[in-house]
């Protein structure tokens, strides 16, 4: 018997871990020789004239199996250029001096802009798989550089793209979201951003929810309204064609800066809407939220397409209160003063103009895309560097357009052919990796075991590897 209680000390947790461990290892064998036969590959395929091979030297990447795979690949001198390089990794599209694998990259900037922090980002593939896989600061510096990247692309894209066709209404949401600097003489900065859209699509695996058409983000960081207002208009006119019967709306709360917007949209229709949930919460505080008084001002905001009968609502519940409630009271009816219009709903106010208002849903989108940007630049009261600040909002922007999977992959794979061998890199390297593929498909083919835990047990993971296993 006390032979048999001696196995109480080796528990399932240990053997499971250890036949991960073994399986890893196996994987990161299996890439050192596969790269090692593509670089006998390209050796054998390249220009001798041009390339001489002069040396082997080793290199160590980090993988997502939370270990290194460490390969010997040939150093060649371009006789052309006078230029030493690495073949294999051109061909790869492995950075100079990078110590992480593009997928580790890609991966951890994904896990990082979903949240909450870089160091959770971190730790989570690290509990994975059962090594780091790439430090928080290594997360912090490579999404500041994809940020980068993904500035320039949107610029290339702004002059390269030509105006689509216009949808008739352009819907603009606004708001803004005060964020803590560390470091910096001010303590705090606003992100002023915009939602810009087309209108509603169904959700196809939800009966009775919308997602919003040709969503775009505008966003700039302690910049003057004039700026904003500057880049939301260079967005639109590069988005779409703007003439005279172009409408467009706009919904924000009742701040300066969001009202600013007439001199840069004047060829076309605008109308402002107030958004309705800052507007019922401002009634909610000053009238008691329920009351009788809040109701009928609800109720009279979409009576009248001028505001007329609300202003004169408003008017006369406040004659009723008294002190501090009836001076906001006052306040905001000086505020409503020059744009009572504004209260109504922009589709009864369509509909008064002979517009055909369906399939026009109410406005109030940014409020929810403000929450999802709030929930990653203040949660757990996190405080940023201008520089750091501006790297996350771009990406969080494209994650919320749906452009950010995009992006990581299509940098995590570019490639630029090598002078004078575009037929190597695009034709006999890439039927080299397929056949090598295939001769080591064998190890490659089980699924790992984070694929099927669940999205939230994995942070996020399953899905990506779930992609990646389709590739193959």
């Amino acid at each position: 018997m006390d032979s048999i209680r001696d196995f109480k000390k080796i528990s399932f947790r240990e053997i499971e871990q250890a036949a991960f461990g073994i399986a890893c290892k196996t994987q990161i064998k299996a890439m050192r020789v596969f790269l090692e036969d593509l670089d006998e590959e390209i050796y054998k395929n390249r220009d001798k004239e041009r390339y001489e091979s002069v040396d082997r030297k080793e290199r160590s990447i980090d993988t997502i199996l939370g270990m290194s795979v460490t390969f010997k690949r040939r150093y060649y001198k371009d006789r052309k250029t006078g230029n030493y390089r690495f073949l294999l990794d051109e061909v790869l599209g492995l950075p100079k001096r990078s110590k992480q694998s593009p997928l580790a990259r890609e991966i951890a900037i994904e896990m990082a802009v979903d949240g909450p922090s870089y160091r959770t980002a971190s730790r989570s593939l690290e509990r994975i798989f059962g090594g780091q896989v790439i430090s928080h600061e290594g997360i912090r510096q490579n999404l500041i550089k994809v940020s980068d990247e993904a500035k320039v692309l949107l610029q290339r894209e702004k002059k390269n793209k030509r105006p689509k066709e216009n949808p008739g209404i352009i819907f603009i949401e606004v708001d803004g979201l005060y964020a803590s600097l560390q470091k910096q003489s001010r303590r705090s900065t606003e992100e002023k951003i915009g939602v810009m859209h087309t209108g509603w699509d169904p959700r196809s695996e939800c009966r009775g929810e919308y997602v919003l058409k040709d969503i775009r983000i505008v966003r700039t960081q302690s910049s003057s309204p004039e700026g904003f207002w500057s880049t939301m208009s260079e967005t639109l006119h590069s988005e779409f064609e703007i003439n005279e019967d172009t409408i467009i709306v706009i919904n924000g709360d009742r701040a300066k800066w969001i009202r600013m917007f007439r001199e840069w949209f004047c060829d076309c229709t605008v109308l402002y809407q107030v958004d309705r949930f800052h507007l019922l919460r401002t009634l909610g505080g000053i009238f008691k939220r329920g009351s009788e008084s809040y109701y009928r001002l609800r109720d009279a905001m979409d009576k009248d397409p001028t505001g007329a009968r609300f202003m004169s609502a408003l008017a006369e519940e406040s004659a009723s209160l008294s002190g501090k409630k009836r001076l906001e009271a006052e306040v905001l009816l000086r505020d409503l003063e020059d744009i009572a219009d504004s209260v109504c709903d922009y589709r009864v106010r369509l509909s008064a103009m002979g517009y055909d208002i369906k399939g026009l849903r109410p406005m109030g989108a940014a409020e929810a895309q403000m929450d999802r940007f709030a929930d990653r630049i203040k949660g757990r009261g996190q405080s940023w560097s201008p520089w750091g600040l501006d790297a996350m909002m771009r990406l969080l922007g494209m994650k919320f357009e749906g452009r950010l999977e995009e992006l990581l992959h299509n940098l995590a794979v570019k490639q630029e052919p090598l002078p004078g061998e575009k037929k190597l890199v695009k034709k006999q390297a890439s039927q080299v990796a397929k056949t090598l593929l295939e001769q080591y498909g064998d190890i490659w083919s089980h699924s790992m075991p984070v694929m099927d835990v669940g999205r939230s047990r994995s942070g996020g993971l399953s899905k990506v590897f779930h992609k990646i296993a389709s590739g193959w």
